[in-house]
């Protein structure tokens, strides 16, 4: 999504703010955040986004069609 147009609907979508409070307690994981962990855990960081190469050999391990194919 970080290379798609800046008027893209999912770009729009990943970047908005909600108002209000939040209720009591632990806050729950967001979609982002589960990215975030995983990006860390591949050792990638934003600007890896644009590098195609490196996100690819890096992103291919990670793959689930992998997974089920075995």
């Amino acid at each position: 999504m970080l290379r798609s147009d800046d008027s893209s609907v999912a770009k729009s979508a990943m970047n908005i703010t909600v108002e209000g409070r939040r209720p009591r307690g632990r806050p729950k994981t967001r979609w982002l955040d589960r990215i975030e962990d995983d990006m860390r855990l591949l050792g990638l960081n934003v600007d890896d986004v644009f590098d195609q190469r490196k996100w690819h050999n890096r992103t291919r391990n990670a793959d689930p069609r992998r997974w089920e194919t075995g």
